[in-house]
Parts: structure tokens; C-alpha cells; sequence
């Protein structure tokens, strides 16, 4: 994210963590089934209770505390558009009206409205908006489900150190599963180098526990899955394993898939994490068939691993997906919250990696008949079938 420094982040963590602990009263979603149950959980302030107390330092938050409100424009503004919303069942005007918000925060003083961003966020005030989360290009958002997480979606843009100060306290009250991932998603932009990696597994690791968050499995916590692919290779397949695991103890498919998608990233970026890669054997057969379809054998040591694996498949059911999936040239597309798509790959460069997966694997041999063996044939068939027809044979 341009503008967001190392130096930043690295010189605000040690205080704002401290900072982040102290407690505040948000209210997070006009969603209820976004928060989970909470102790003492503070009660919504609703637009008609904050302006009936508007002038100046009277409008009161849930906490007892007094900020000023109506004497900024942007403020105004976001109450009227949280009225908006508030009084709209209609998702298609809820796009409308905060895309037109975002236009005219782009033409305003950054100082002022981190102010007035953070004056809205500290009232409790927020709005439903009836729009699924979806990320767009360069991870920021292109639907909001509230108020809220569209504030913290455009606070890194405006004020990178406003946006990682809000975030960490947003992930210390853990009220809004969406409001969390965005507020992830702000920490991981600040961690240009890899300094805040431990932080950001804790913090992942903190979003999973919330059994409540899991079970509902919002569009923002199955999106905070992809932070696991931009940590540190290791440390993102161990976090995306865990998810998996919890996924399948669960019987959470949504989760479940959500992390495959992010291991499979990870290999699709480095198929060479596949070569002594333990951690296959905590997958289910499919799963792990999905993976190691991955490989390429065009390289010497997973051509030692195909074989191996091929050798020792034993349960039939991963034997007929590998030999199904095997070489898997799929590409991920779709924009996603931490992590990029990779260059897409042309039909003649797909053709490129087929011809030379073929010559690796032409020689090698497993006993007549065998599982192995009869896999190995399907493979090398269906390649050659694809490239008679390629070149209309």
C-alpha cells in the first residue's frame, strides 16, 4: 500500500499496542449476527439518539464520554448518509451512496477527515448496508456490509497511521468478524518487510478462536484466510493448516475451502514447497491430491517426489484426483484482501510446461499393473492426447 512506511509502523507498534489494550466501546455492525456474544457489550447509538443531543460536545457515546458532533462537514455527512442507509433496504442505493462518499473524501483535506473518521467511529453510530464484502483490486474493498468497515477500509489511504492505530484497537475489542479482517488487512500494509509477521499470526490466530466468527463464516473472516499467503512461507502454511484442520473437525466447508485456496496460492507461487513437504500428511486424501497436483516434475528433485508419491498412493480415492488433477496448470483469478494473482499464463506457455512434465516423466517405471503404474499411463495419454489435438492431429 503506497504510503504506508516500515519506519511507520515499526515506531507506532510499540505504544499503540499498549494503547490498543485500553477499552474502548465501539458497536460494530448494524448486522447482529456479525458480533459475537461479547461481556459487556455496549449498546448500539442509534443517528436519531446521537443528534438529539448535536450541538457541539454534547452528543454522548455509549461510554459515558462526549465528542463533538455536526461541525465538520464530513461528520455531517456521515450522518446523514448513515441515516440514509439506516431508512434503505435497497443494497444497490447503499452502493451508490458510498461510492459517491468515497469520490468526495478523495477532494478533502486528509487531516480533517481522519478527524471526523475517527469522531464517527468513536460515536458507535453505524449502518447496515445490505452489500456482501467483496475485496477489489489492490485489496481494497468494492462493498462495505456497513458504515464501519468502510471507514476502515479508506482510513489507510488517508491517514496510514491513524488507519494501523484504529485497526489495533479494532482487533483488541473483537466485535465485527468483517471489521477485524480489514483491520488485519491494515497491519499486514504496514508490514513491508516482514517485522510484524508473529503479530499478524497472533492476531490471525486470535480472529479463529472466536468460535461464534467461525461458525458463521463471514465473507471478511473467509477473506482473512489470505493473509496466510503473504507470512513467511512456513509460517503461512502452518497457519493455513490449522484453518483446514478446523474446517474438517467442523465440518465448516466454507472454511475449509477458503483455506485450500490459500495453500494452494502459496504452491501455486512455489510448487518446490511440495518437495518434503510433512506437513501433506495432515490433509485428507483429497485434499492433499489437490495439492501435490502441483508438482513439477520437470524439475529434478519433485520429479524424485512424484515418483515417491506416486509409488506410495495407496488410498484409491486420492490415486483417481491426482491422476484426475495431474499437472495442475490452474490459476487461482479473483481478487483477493492480503494477497495478489499472479501473472496469467498464456495457452503456449501451459503447452511449454506440459511438453517438458512429459519428458520427465516418460521414463519412469513402477511395477506392471500397479495403482502407479496405471496412473502414470493415464497421465502421460491424457498429455499426449492434448497435444495431438493442439496440433489438430
Amino acid at each position: 500500500m503506497t504510503g504506508l512506511k516500515k519506519a511507520t509502523s515499526l515506531r507506532l507498534l510499540g505504544a499503540l499496542l499498549a494503547a490498543a489494550t485500553l477499552p474502548i466501546l465501539w458497536v460494530s455492525s448494524g448486522n447482529e449476527a456479525d458480533q459475537g456474544p461479547a461481556e459487556e457489550s455496549p449498546g448500539k447509538t442509534t443517528i436519531a439518539a446521537l443528534e438529539g443531543n448535536s450541538a457541539p460536545g454534547n452528543a454522548r457515546r455509549s461510554s459515558g464520554s462526549t465528542i463533538e458532533v455536526g461541525t465538520d462537514r464530513l461528520l455531517v455527512q456521515l450522518q446523514g448518509v448513515a441515516r440514509s442507509l439506516g431508512s434503505s433496504d435497497d443494497p444497490d442505493r447503499s452502493f451508490e451512496m458510498l461510492s459517491d462518499l468515497r469520490t468526495d473524501i478523495e477532494s478533502m483535506d486528509p487531516e480533517s477527515v481522519c478527524l471526523d473518521f475517527r469522531r464517527f467511529l468513536e460515536s458507535g453510530v453505524d449502518a447496515p448496508t445490505g452489500l456482501r464484502l467483496a475485496a477489489g483490486t489492490d485489496g481494497m474493498l468494492d462493498a462495505w456490509p456497513t458504515l464501519r468497515v468502510f471507514i476502515l477500509d479508506r482510513l489507510p489511504s488517508v491517514d496510514p497511521e491513524a488507519g494501523l492505530e484504529i485497526s489495533l484497537r479494532v482487533m483488541e475489542e473483537m466485535t465485527s468478524p468483517d471489521e477485524y479482517a480489514i483491520a488485519l488487512r491494515n497491519l499486514a500494509w504496514s508490514d513491508l518487510d516482514g517485522d510484524l509477521a508473529e503479530d499478524l499470526i497472533h492476531r490471525l490466530d486470535r480472529m479463529f478462536s472466536r468460535a461464534d466468527w467461525v461458525a458463521q463464516s463471514s465473507p471478511g473472516l473467509l477473506e482473512a484466510i489470505d493473509a496466510a499467503v503473504v507470512l513467511p512461507e512456513d509460517a503461512g502454511v502452518e497457519v493455513a493448516l490449522r484453518i483446514t484442520a478446523l474446517g474438517n473437525s467442523t465440518g465448516n466447508q466454507p472454511l475449509t475451502r477458503a483455506a485450500m485456496m490459500a495453500l494452494d496460492r502459496m504452491i501455486e507461487r512455489n510448487p518446490a514447497t511440495l518437495v518434503d513437504w510433512e506437513p501433506a500428511e495432515r490433509l485428507q486424501p483429497e485434499q492433499r491430491a489437490s495439492l501435490m497436483s502441483r508438482i513439477d516434475p520437470s524439475e529434478a528433485e519433485q520429479l524424485r517426489v512424484f515418483s515417491d508419491y506416486l509409488a506410495g498412493l495407496a488410498n484409491e480415492r486420492e490415486l483417481a484426483v491426482f491422476s484426475r488433477l495431474f499437472p495442475n496448470g490452474n490459476q487461482l483469478r479473483g481478487n483477493r484482501l492480503f494477497s495478489a494473482s499472479l501473472p496469467t499464463v498464456s495457452i503456449g506457455q501451459r503447452r511449454e510446461k506440459d511438453v517438458r512434465i512429459l519428458d520427465a516423466i516418460r521414463d519412469l517405471e513402477f511395477p506392471a499393473a500397479s495403482p502407479a503404474a496405471v496412473a502414470l499411463q493415464q497421465i502421460r495419454e491424457r498429455l499426449e492426447a492434448g497435444f495431438k489435438s493442439s496440433n489438430g492431429e
